[in-house]
């Protein structure tokens, strides 16, 4: 805050010859009375002397004050901030701090920017109060931020629906499977975590004729919609479905300015705006579709997964295989969602370790076979605060990695492994985490959801009272008691409520 400094009082220009607050003007029945007097004829001598700059007091009130005769600043506080209601202060912002949030560490050089460029930031913003920005009940009325924020703001109101999906803010709720390992987590009895189902999106398919392979799955903000990449070279679109009814509401499909080659993820904001991943691009559309934004970058590979980020960028996987014997090279890409830029990259590189360094580091948890690194396909990707799991579809694999403070990135757990056991999987696909961190996994090619402890740890196996053939991708509401599933081979969307 500018601060707006007045002149000390000592260094006011005095407006008497002698201090006001000595000699009070008399009143005129006083000077009526005492006319033959020498005092009062001395002081009508002072009073002739006297030089007012400003409007004579009444002569009837007190002495004068000298705070009340301060010159007016004539500094104007409309030209930088708002004017706050004393009612609704506390959610009101410097309009200038806005893009200062949310609170997140950026790296002091923006990376692989075409142009280089350099952005420098305060590190010393207050972390709680940009908490609270975010958690103000009156950014969470779509109509309201359409009022408070700036245009080129749109896209960051996805930093409130991931901020709860996963969960990296304090306001969400316990799900289920993090009430159930709390709970039983330790003890060697325990009831069966199962999953009833309540709706399937889709007409389900078999067999050649089937004209539907979903992949990506996610719900709207206001979770009225369910959100669905199809990858079927006959559709390459995104489907949108009633989430009461089952209904098909509307279809994203290409056009000239989203070529959509194989959109595979898929996720909401908070204004029900709809991102799209495809091979070479991120779309932000409208619920309907119109075009808002396209995000890229010309080292881009083929893209795959989305997520957010520490409440503000928006992760990704770039991977491409250079030849049938070397593992592909993947890395991770960071995109500031308010520019469109390039922030970060970092090479993922425990795909490229070979089975004997992956067992001596991350012996714990890698309880299936280890298959060799020229079959890695790092494809799938889920967030909880720095913790960053990437699903490795060819070597049955969950790496847990975690970027840090300036951007320090680190290997934290591998788990998993090529097997039908508890524990193993083969083709592990769609990854969600839960409000403790636990991590679901759609075990695609054993037709199963599996939990895992953050650390990797196995858990347990959902007991579903239908069959999902090859799950590929999974989310769940805020609450947590209810899943949804792409059935890829079947051609469909199931959703479970899910109960122990």
């Amino acid at each position: 805050m500018m601060a707006h400094s007045f002149l000390p009082v000592s260094n006011i220009p005095s407006i008497h010859n002698e201090k006001p607050s000595t000699f009070p003007l008399p009143t005129q029945n006083t000077v009526a009375s005492s006319m033959g007097s020498s005092v009062t004829t001395k002081l009508m001598n002072q009073m002739k002397n006297l030089t007012v700059a400003s409007k004579t007091p009444d002569p009837i009130s007190a002495p004068v004050n000298h705070s009340s005769l301060r010159p007016m600043s004539t500094a104007s506080f409309l030209s930088e901030y708002e004017i706050k209601d004393a009612l609704v202060s506390s959610s009101k912002t410097q309009t200038g701090t806005i893009a200062a949030f949310p609170p997140c560490h950026t790296p002091d050089s923006i990376l692989f920017n075409d142009d280089a460029q350099t952005i420098n930031h305060d590190e010393d913003y207050d972390m709680e109060r940009g908490q609270q920005y975010y958690l103000d009940p009156i950014f969470r009325d779509p109509n309201v931020v359409g009022h408070e924020w700036h245009q080129i703001k749109q896209s960051l109101s996805i930093v409130i629906e991931q901020s709860h999906m996963n969960n990296t803010t304090a306001a969400h709720h316990q799900h289920v499977t993090d009430e159930y390992i709390r709970q039983f987590g330790y003890q060697q009895t325990r009831p069966i975590l199962r999953g009833d189902l309540c709706m399937t999106y889709g007409t389900p398919q078999t067999g050649p004729q089937a004209n539907c392979l979903p992949i990506g799955i996610a719900l709207s903000h206001d979770e009225s919609t369910l959100l669905s990449c199809d990858v079927h070279r006959s559709a390459q679109n995104v489907r949108l479905f009633d989430v009461e009814t089952g209904q098909l509401k509307h279809t994203i499909t290409r056009n000239q300015q989203m070529k959509f080659h194989r959109p595979s993820a898929v996720m909401s904001d908070a204004r029900n705006n709809i991102l799209i991943v495809e091979r070479d691009y991120i779309y932000v559309t409208e619920p309907d579709g119109r075009l808002i934004q396209t995000i890229g970058h010309h080292s881009i590979k083929q893209l795959y997964g989305i997520a957010l980020f520490h409440d503000r960028y928006l992760l990704t996987i770039d991977s491409k295989s250079t030849d049938a014997n070397t593992a592909e090279n993947s890395r991770l890409l960071l995109f500031d969602p308010n520019n469109g830029r390039l922030v970060f990259e970092q090479p993922i590189m425990m795909n490229r370790e070979p089975e004997e360094k992956l067992r001596e580091r991350y012996v714990k948890h890698v309880v299936g076979n280890i298959l060799p690194e020229a079959t890695s396909k790092p494809r799938f990707v889920a967030v909880h605060n720095d913790n960053i799991y990437i699903a490795d579809l060819g070597r049955s694999l969950i790496y847990g990695t975690s970027i840090r403070n300036r951007f320090q990135y680190d290997c934290i757990t591998v788990f998993g492994g090529h097997g039908r056991g508890n524990g193993e999987m083969i083709d592990p696909s769609g990854l969600f985490v839960d409000s403790n961190g636990n991590i679901i996994s759609a075990d695609s090619k054993n037709d199963r959801i599996q939990v895992y402890k953050s650390d990797g740890e196995y858990q347990t196996t959902l007991k579903l009272n239908e069959r999902i053939k090859r799950p590929s991708g999974i989310c769940t509401n805020r609450s947590g008691t209810k899943f949804y599933v792409s059935c890829y081979l079947a051609g469909c969307l199931r959703a479970f409520n899910i109960s122990y």
